[in-house]
């Protein structure tokens, strides 16, 4: 079993060696290789919603199940459900586009799928002769899998055409597909109000980019920002505050939807050349980052900040030697006792394992999966409530199983070729070694 291992966070000096050294951000100009740029970020983002741990079990015939008495064995029997897909009704929407699946359908189950949005909503199914292009959006209802009504919008930017894709739940946005003068849709919702970002290019050079709000129901397209928005963005989680990074310039600044005022972070409370993903919203106006370098037993390790947005000061300095599992947790692994910690409350627990080492596979917001592939063996854990399972997993039934984590669900959705499970998640044994 090849374990795909949770990449570190990447120090300021990783930082430096990205500096962008033209003077203009250049993005392809062809919509298939801006599709390759949100596939990028969307990866990213991926790598703490899901597992390719490639764990497999041979599947015999259709009257039996192996697969899921296996399932059912180590979760409950009322904890895991088979999916069944379910097709959703068309909602009334005068752009929707979708072709429905007839009742009965079957989701084609394979690597071409991932997790996205703020709340881990959306999956994603992909062409398989277009891997760029989105066919499919799926999503958990009830403990089925649920194909989502899909629609487009169409609108003007300085008299160039673009078009997105998207799906809406509970106010969140998944924006996909994208034509055109449109860089990216922002996931979270006002009512029927959607913030995007608009460019224009020349020569292949990004000339001016701009943040709108577009209303669903009227069209109408309002810019919020100068055109001088060449960035990279960060939404908070409600939607108030956008994080803005100009990375030839090397600085971040702080962009306020509501009031439409920007206001730029020094850069030493936030590094310049900060990725997205190295960068964790607490709060609307609270953020956690990379700090300064310092030295504990001749090993140098960075810092943490806690940054506050309004006055743009750092308000605590975290000082870690653990390894991170993701920016709000890390870990500790001694003696066959594995601690984690919150890097903000400072709360730790402990899991006793009888392995001689396990690493992380895996993160979201609440759970992780730790992995020994020696053994053969993983660890699921709740990171808020400090619940855990132990996984003891056959040698023969270790190939081509995928995990996808839904933690807002609270559940863990589990395929195996054309077969898919819902795990639910909200109480997990407890297994002290």
């Amino acid at each position: 079993m090849n374990l795909k291992k949770l990449d570190t966070i990447k120090t300021p000096e990783n930082w430096k060696r990205e500096l962008l050294e033209q003077q203009k951000i250049t993005k392809e100009s062809s919509n298939t290789d801006f599709m390759k740029i949100k596939r990028m970020k969307w990866a990213m983002a991926s790598l703490v919603l899901i597992v390719v741990c490639t764990m497999g079990i041979t599947v015999g015939a259709d009257t039996s199940n192996p697969f899921g008495e296996f399932l059912q064995s180590v979760f409950g029997t009322k904890k895991v459900q088979e999916v069944h897909l379910e097709t959703t009704s068309n909602i009334g929407e005068t752009n929707a586009y979708k072709e429905y699946e007839e009742p009965g359908a079957e989701i084609q189950l394979s690597n071409n799928m991932e997790i996205v949005g703020r709340n881990e909503t959306f999956i994603l199914e992909y062409n398989k002769e277009d891997s760029e292009k989105v066919k499919s959006v799926y999503c958990i209802k009830n403990s089925q899998l649920t194909s989502e009504q899909v629609n487009r919008f169409q609108g003007k930017y300085d008299g160039k055409d673009f078009s997105f894709d998207y799906v809406i739940k509970n106010n969140e946005i998944c924006g996909f597909n994208y034509n055109g003068a449109v860089s990216e849709v922002f996931p979270v919702m006002e009512e029927r109000t959607v913030y995007v970002a608009l460019y224009q290019t020349k020569e292949d050079t990004v000339i001016k980019e701009t943040i709108a709000k577009i209303n669903l129901d009227t069209n109408e397209i309002i810019k919020l920002s100068n055109d001088k928005m060449i960035c990279n963005f960060v939404l908070s989680p409600n939607g108030k505050t956008l994080l803005c990074n100009f990375r030839t310039k090397g600085y971040w600044s702080v962009f306020d939807l509501k009031n439409k005022t920007e206001k730029k972070i020094k850069k030493s409370v936030i590094n310049g050349y900060a990725t997205t993903d190295e960068i964790v919203f607490v709060d609307d106006y609270h953020i956690l980052t990379l700090g300064k370098a310092f030295t504990k037993n001749k090993t140098e390790y960075y810092s943490k900040y806690l940054v506050n947005l309004k006055s743009g000061k750092v308000e605590k300095e975290y000082f870690n030697t653990q390894i991170d599992i993701n920016f709000n947790w890390t870990y500790m692994f001694n003696k066959n006792i594995l601690t984690i910690e919150n890097v903000m409350k400072g709360s730790k627990f402990q899991i006793n394992i009888q392995e001689r080492k396990v690493e992380p596979i895996i993160a979201s917001e609440k759970y992780a999966i730790f992995g020994d592939a020696s053994n053969k063996i993983i660890y699921l854990i709740n990171l808020e409530k400090e619940e855990w399972m132990k996984l003891k997993i056959p040698n023969k039934e270790w190939e081509n199983m995928e995990f996808y984590l839904m933690s807002k669900e609270n559940k863990m959705l589990i395929t195996l070729n054309k077969k898919a499970y819902i795990i639910d998640l909200s109480k997990l044994k407890k297994f002290n070694g």
